[in-house]
């Protein structure tokens, strides 16, 4: 009957993308919507895959004045629930390598409780190789509250300069795209598929590291 499930499943969830042309905008981004989250009943949990990426949202939260939490052990969100989260902290920052990486996408969906508080995932950055992001977004399966998924890039993010031509860079120039300004075309989900699955064909054992930068220096020499 696995027809059965397949047929009536839910949509696994995504990642909106928001994409600006410098580090600078895509940090000043996210931060301001996780204000906007903090004023609004949504409670924002804050990701990132590498550790400086995690210093820096850091740095952007503490110069607005956010109270945060840095969250080492995944088991001290898990237990938790929004009203208590809301009392340590206005939001809550971790690694994507805390989350476990065993679900199951055959297990049938997590019901929703409408009448739970919505938490908001914001992503600091997409990792090269798909299996942490879909660690992110595993969250959705698991806890009942419902969620919304955003990730945040910039064009000189070292992913995204993968497959972002030069034609593409002169094109934006053309139309006027300043620094402050989102692109939030949902086919940049598709094209930072397209370059994750490239990578995956090509790393055979991954080292981790602290940056993205050095992740393409140790896993893509060439």
């Amino acid at each position: 009957m696995r027809w059965l499930h397949k047929l009536f499943a839910k949509p696994q969830p995504e990642f909106a993308v928001r994409l600006w042309l410098t580090g600078e905008g895509k940090f000043a981004d996210l931060a301001d919507r996780v204000q906007l989250d903090s004023h609004s009943g949504v409670y924002p949990l804050v990701v990132f895959h590498f550790p400086a990426t995690g210093d820096r949202l850091i740095q952007t939260l503490q110069d607005r004045g956010v109270t945060y939490r840095l969250i080492e052990a995944f088991r001290d969100i898990e237990a938790g629930g929004v009203d208590r989260w809301r009392r340590v902290a206005d939001v809550l920052i971790f690694n994507s390598d805390l989350l476990p990486r065993s679900a199951n996408e055959q297990d049938a969906p997590a019901g929703k409780g409408d009448s739970l508080p919505g938490v908001s995932v914001h992503v600091g950055e997409h990792y090269p190789l798909a299996h942490r992001d879909r660690s992110v977004l595993a969250l959705d399966r698991v806890w009942p509250m419902p969620m919304q998924f955003t990730c945040y890039a910039a064009m000189d993010d070292p992913l995204i300069e993968r497959f972002v031509s030069p034609r593409f860079r002169r094109v934006l120039g053309w139309l006027g795209v300043t620094p402050d300004e989102c692109l939030d075309d949902p086919r940049l989900t598709k094209a930072i598929r397209r370059a994750q699955q490239d990578l995956e064909t090509k790393v055979i054992n991954e080292y981790p590291c602290d940056s993205c930068e050095q992740w393409f220096r140790r896993n893509l020499p060439a």
